[in-house]
C-alpha cells in the first residue's frame, strides 16, 4: 500500500531573479513591444490564451476581433518571451469597471486620457490553489503608480511576507525601462 503526502504549508518557490527577467526583457524587447502594439489596438480587455477554446468563448471580444492571424502571432510572441499567459485591460474595460456599467461602452475618443490600458505577461506562477502563491510578471503601464515600486530584488518580498505572521501577502514592482515593469504578487 502506498501513500502520497501533499503539503499545504509554506512552499519553497524558485521564481527567476529580477536580473534574469531584465536580461530576458532586453533579449526579446522587440517581441514585448509587438505584443503591446497588437493589444493596444484591442477595444476590449481579455486573457490570452483563454482558459477554454477560442471557438467556445462567449466573452472573448478582444480575441474574436483579433482574428486567427494575430492570435497565432501572439502565441509565437509569448513563446519567444517565455510568457505563460497575458492579461490585458483596455481603456473600455477599465472605464466599465470604474463606472460599474457593463452594458454600454462609449466611443474610444470619448474616454478620458486618465484611463490607461495595462498589459501583464505572466512569466512565473506557482501555487494559486492551496497555500502560498506567487506570480512574477512583466507589466506594461502608461502611468505606473510608484507607490509599489522598489529598487531591490522583488523575490525578497516573498521571505518578508512569509516571515511576518500578520502580512497577508503583497505586491511590488520594479522599473525596467519606459512603461515596462516587473511585478511580484505574493499571497499566503
Amino acid at each position: 500500500m502506498a501513500f502520497i503526502a501533499v503539503g499545504c504549508g509554506n512552499r519553497g518557490f524558485n521564481p527567476p531573479s529580477d536580473e534574469d527577467m531584465i536580461h530576458n526583457f532586453y533579449a526579446h524587447e522587440d517581441a514585448f513591444n509587438e505584443i503591446t502594439e497588437i493589444l493596444l489596438n484591442c477595444p476590449y480587455g481579455d486573457i490570452y490564451p483563454p482558459f477554454y477554446p477560442i471557438g467556445s468563448a462567449t466573452d472573448s471580444l478582444c480575441l474574436s476581433s483579433l482574428g486567427n492571424e494575430k492570435c497565432t502571432r501572439l502565441d509565437s510572441l509569448l513563446a519567444s518571451v517565455g510568457g505563460r499567459r497575458l492579461y490585458f485591460k483596455s481603456r473600455h474595460t477599465l472605464w466599465q469597471i470604474e463606472h460599474g456599467d457593463f452594458s454600454s461602452i462609449p466611443p474610444i475618443e470619448e474616454l478620458p486620457d486618465t484611463i490607461v490600458p495595462s498589459i501583464s505577461i505572466i512569466y512565473y506562477s506557482a501555487g494559486w490553489s492551496v497555500g502560498p502563491s506567487v506570480d512574477k510578471q512583466y507589466a506594461y503601464r502608461f502611468a505606473e503608480d510608484s507607490t509599489y515600486a522598489v529598487n531591490w530584488e522583488l523575490n525578497d518580498l516573498i521571505e518578508l511576507v512569509r516571515n511576518d505572521p500578520d502580512a497577508p501577502g503583497g505586491m511590488a514592482s520594479r522599473h525596467i525601462e519606459g512603461d515596462w515593469y516587473i511585478e511580484l504578487w505574493y499571497d499566503k
